[in-house]
């Protein structure tokens, strides 16, 4: 028995050895094949601009500082370290207010030696640039799927030009550390505003989830996508060994690129925590060393690598964000907006004669814009003294833009003949394409209402209705809704209030009653038990757009597991993999109060209110005369926590994927109920008929089945009471079925016009060079959409941006009202690429499907 045991225990020994023999084998195998690869460690430091704090005066006159201050003290300790930051708003404030901090970055930028003296650094590690490095060409780390397409073009802009202007650098990066959204056009607005690269590290690249890759746009732009190695802080040597490992054996590149540091009030690297990775990377059988995503960008695009390419999203991670803090996302869009019409009306205005251009104040309007579509800012993730803060600045941007173009419209008013019959009545348009809308007016006159009516240029009726009549002694005050039709595109049209002859009434296609609404395009039948949709007919098509359930326009409240930093959670507090609220779901579809608000001849209008505990709701449907568009409204008195607020329509209407808008372009996605984000629209649509639902300034949808929602409001109180929405909100929405595809139906200028609204100026008789009805641009086919005009940054020509906005390639003809000596195409930085032909008045250019291009319109002086 002894002698068995001994042979076993013998048996056991040599197997073990063989165990240990084969394991040391394994390391020495993997350890050679880590030979001759680099991994690039670099240092950085995260910001939030502002999150659990304010920007100002915590990040501007704390967190920046002391991480600033500890990057220089190691900067000037280890010869070999290097740092890496990011953000305009992190950088600017330091030159007024840590000027000696602003002053060893320009050194750091260009120097790798160190800058103390008394510090023994007597030689740097490169030859030939600096250890300190900005790797970022936006203005902020800003939100993906919130900010609208020219918005994330001036973030490029402004961003580039600072870091050039004051560092005299072109950065060629986009860094974005903590973003959670990506759109698919990012890679066209980055090349074409000459950025090279895109780093992120939330969402996965394709469905392989690839760490480098080509990430293509759909107009066919791409730049180098990739995914660093990050652990959150320091890992061990064989954490990265495995990150190496695994991108050689994936990819077959021989270097991979890391990131540590802590952000925010962690102030970066520490110097125990340095030594600690000196070590660790001393032992690696991969060569590592402190680096710059420079040095790795320009290593591995060396290599004869066939990287994959993905011609998608990279998928998005914290969905709620989409609806957090609702004020935010309106006060956004309508910035966005009204510094783009103001902007287009004082370029007209200047090209009339001597109108100065507010570019000092429209500047100064985007950077705040651009502030606070920082990703935290603009998602709503904030405590609420960081947000008031951010509608402080938005209320800023309104006043200040409002000002600005009622100026512009004043200005070119004056210049129109409006001599004749009658009080004039200017109508713009502020949409490079010619539209048919509603606009009300202001009117002071000596009769009342029932003694004038309303002509055009052209001596023919115009419909309108009194909204409001108000007698001040011999004088009316009037406010009208009038019907403005064919309005030219980025032009105007004269109205003029005259008296009224003895004639009969104008007689009108629309109807009104509690039981629903009908026009010359819809039938529209209110349930009057639940407030709710029961039908809308779509007179044109001979069809049916809700299904049988009778639920259209259905408020529904959703219990919300999820926290105010954006992430849905189910029930339990686990992430939900699906993206879905599946929370307890109260409908709130009882007990309604119908009231009919509005009969007139233009416009015909429903109120419906309704409760839900301590909620109040108030909706309204309006269907106009002429307009094909179903329009609703919805003011909330909200008392609720935790809980999410969606719109529902159930659609007679089925489709595998729907379209959704997203900035500068669109993009198609499964319909599976996922939380899914849009700009102005997104749209459903079987092969001859769909149904698009429009907003004004929210950015959460979601669709299974046949059933589309719009998520309207959430608020949740985790981690922090970050999201307090206890308040009167208000949003606007609309319905607008059609014949044929989206594209065919021209969805995306429906869109912009109900987030372009008409203006009006109200004027006296008086000469002018202009006509009544006239067009300063106009631009074809109709699905090119001239979406900026600005004057150019560096001199007085103007900057016209358009878009290819349906997926087809064309040739645009655009003609020009004012004749110019020549015309250049440009990048989105408005550096001239080429001379286009032009007679002075017009000029065509190919364009590409979904492609972005930019001319500056040259007249001598």
């Amino acid at each position: 028995m002894l002698v068995r045991r001994i042979a076993l225990l013998a048996l056991f020994q040599i197997l073990a050895l063989a165990m240990v023999g084969g394991s040391t084998t394994l390391e020495a195998q993997a350890a050679t094949a880590l030979e001759g690869m680099t991994l690039h460690v670099v240092p950085q430091a995260h910001i939030d601009l502002a999150w659990w704090w304010r920007y100002d005066p915590e990040t501007v006159r704390v967190i920046v500082p002391k991480t600033l201050s500890m990057a220089f003290e190691n900067l000037e300790k280890y010869p070999d370290y290097t740092f890496t930051f990011l953000q305009v708003p992190a950088l600017d404030p330091l030159e007024r207010l840590f000027p000696d901090y602003f002053y060893k970055i320009h050194y750091y930028i260009y120097h790798p030696e160190a800058m103390g003296r008394s510090i023994p650094n007597p030689h740097g590690t490169d030859e030939a640039l600096g250890r300190f490095k900005i790797v970022h060409g936006l203005y902020v780390e800003s939100d993906g799927c919130v900010p609208g397409g020219e918005a994330v073009v001036r973030q490029c802009l402004y961003g580039k030009r600072y870091f050039k202007y004051k560092f005299g650098i072109d950065v060629k990066t986009a860094w974005f550390y903590d973003a959670w959204t990506h759109p698919w056009t990012y890679p066209q607005i980055l090349k074409k505003s000459g950025i090279d690269s895109y780093m992120f590290e939330r969402g996965e690249g394709g469905e392989n989830d690839e760490r480098m890759f080509w990430w293509q746009a759909p107009d066919g732009s791409r730049v180098f996508a990739y995914k660093p190695a990050s652990f959150g802080g320091l890992a061990t040597k064989d954490e990265w060994e495995k990150e190496l490992q695994e991108v050689r054996k994936r990819y077959g590149v021989k270097d991979h690129i890391a990131l540590i540091g802590v952000g925010d009030h962690g102030g970066g690297i520490p110097e125990g925590d340095i030594e600690v990775m000196k070590k660790v990377m001393s032992a690696m059988p991969a060569k590592a060393q402190f680096s710059t995503a420079d040095k790795f960008l320009s290593s591995v695009l060396q290599q004869n690598v066939q990287f994959p390419t993905v011609k998608y999203e990279i998928s998005p991670t914290m969905r709620g964000t989409y609806t957090t803090v609702a004020e935010i996302k309106k006060r956004n869009r309508e910035s966005e907006n009204l510094l783009m019409t103001t902007e287009k009306f004082a370029s007209v205005a200047m090209g009339l004669g001597d109108f100065p251009y507010p570019q000092a104040d429209l500047t100064s309007s985007w950077k705040k814009v651009m502030l606070n579509q920082f990703h935290d800012t603009i998602a709503g993730t904030e405590t609420p003294d960081a947000t008031d803060d951010a509608l402080a600045l938005y209320q800023e941007v309104l006043d200040s833009a409002a000002i600005e173009l009622k100026d512009a419209l004043e200005y070119i008013a004056a210049r129109i003949n409006t001599q004749g019959q009658g009080i004039p009545v200017v109508v713009f348009n502020p949409l490079s394409w010619e539209r048919t809308d509603t606009i009300e007016a202001e009117l002071h006159l000596e009769s009342s209402a029932k003694g004038i009516e309303l002509r055009d240029s052209q001596g023919q009726i115009v419909p309108y209705q009194v909204l409001g009549e108000k007698r001040n002694g011999n004088t009316y005050d009037l406010r009208i809704l009038l019907l403005a039709e064919n309005l030219p595109s980025l032009g105007y049209k004269t109205y003029r209030v005259v008296p009224k002859p003895d004639a009969g009434a104008l007689t009108s296609p629309l109807q009104a009653s509690a039981a629903g609404l009908e026009n010359q395009f819809y039938r529209v039948e209110i349930d009057s038990a639940s407030g709710c949709l029961k039908s809308v007919f779509d007179k044109r098509s001979k069809r049916e757009i809700l299904d049988k359930s009778g639920r259209g326009n259905l408020i529904q409240i959703i219990e919300d597991f999820g926290d105010s930093e954006g992430f849905l959670r189910s029930a339990d507090g686990k992430l939900d993999p699906k993206h879905k609220w599946t929370g307890k779901t109260i409908n709130v579809d009882s007990n309604p109060e119908i009231k009919i608000l509005e009969a007139g001849p233009v416009r015909a209008l429903i109120q419906i209110k309704k409760k839900s505990g301590l909620s109040r709701f108030a909706q309204t449907i309006a269907l106009y005369q002429r307009v094909p568009r179903i329009d609703f409204g919805l003011t909330m008195d909200w008392k609720g926590q935790n809980r999410m607020v969606k719109v529902s329509f159930p659609l007679n209407v089925r489709a595998a994927e729907a379209t959704y808008e997203i900035p500068y372009g669109t993009i198609r996605r499964p319909s599976k109920g996922e939380e899914q984000n849009a700009q102005k629209w997104v749209d459903m649509s079987d092969r001859n008929y769909g149904i698009s639902l429009l907003n004004d300034g929210r950015y959460g949808y979601d669709i299974e089945d046949n059933v589309i929602r719009l998520s309207v409001l959430r608020s949740p109180n985790s981690p922090a009471f970050a999201t307090d929405e206890r308040g009167v909100h208000s949003l606007r929405y609309s319905l607008y079925p059609h014949s044929g595809t989206w594209q065919e139906a021209e969805v995306t200028q429906r869109g912009h016009e109900l987030n372009y609204p008409l203006l009006v100026i109200v004027d006296t008789p008086h000469e002018g060079e202009l006509p009544a009805t006239h067009s300063f641009l106009q631009v074809e086919p109709s699905n090119v959409i001239v979406e900026a005009v600005k004057k150019a940054e560096d001199s007085d020509n103007l900057i016209i941006r358009m878009y290819e906005a349906i997926g087809k390639r064309c040739s645009a003809k655009i003609s020009l009202a004012r004749p110019v000596d020549a015309v250049h195409q440009t990048d989105l930085l408005e550096n001239d690429l080429k001379e286009m032909p032009t007679d002075g008045r017009s000029f065509e250019v190919p364009m590409g499907a979904y492609s972005i291009e930019t001319f500056k319109l040259i007249r001598d002086k």
